[in-house]
């Protein structure tokens, strides 16, 4: 991981290169999180994102 100055949804600062940290890596949206719970809160709010992304790889 490299420095990240905040995470995207919370805006808590945080370095990802801490190997203490709790932050999580989004490849698909390309952004970090500080833990689980803040990319569960921004799943939560772009529900419409999260369904069409999870069609697109597991639905035919």
């Amino acid at each position: 991981m490299t420095n990240v100055s905040n995470a995207c949804h919370c805006g808590k600062q945080l370095d990802a290169t801490d190997p203490h940290t709790d932050a999580v890596y989004d490849d698909n949206t390309k952004r970090y999180f500080c833990d689980v719970d803040c990319f569960r809160d921004w799943a939560d709010e772009h529900f419409d994102e999260v369904i069409a992304f999870y069609e697109k790889m597991n639905v035919t």
